[in-house]
């Protein structure tokens, strides 16, 4: 599997039309942030089992983004899901 694309996000959250260019800004932003919280990502992206999970992340990430919009609820900052917490955990901890 190589490095997801729009197209890739638009089916996996059902979205036919529209929304393209708010989708492409999330799955960067998913990316980036993945890319700063685990060390070598970029070497370790290109390893196939590697890359298969943190797209799962990655698409959990962009799942979260574009359904509630924002990371605070209440006016207070929304910290991501336990289950987005570990498996970035995981994929930081393998070598």
């Amino acid at each position: 599997m190589e490095k997801m694309d729009i197209s890739f996000v638009c089916e996996y959250l059902r979205i036919y039309e529209g929304d393209d260019s708010y989708l492409q800004l999330c799955l960067d932003s998913a990316y980036a942030y993945m890319e700063g919280a685990i060390d070598d990502f970029g070497n370790k992206y290109s390893q196939d089992k590697f890359r298969t999970r943190a797209n799962i992340v990655m698409l959990a990430i962009i799942s979260e983004m574009y359904d509630s919009r924002t990371m605070t609820k209440n006016g207070k900052y929304d910290s991501p899901s336990k289950m987005i917490v570990s498996l970035m955990t995981q994929l930081q901890l393998e070598g």
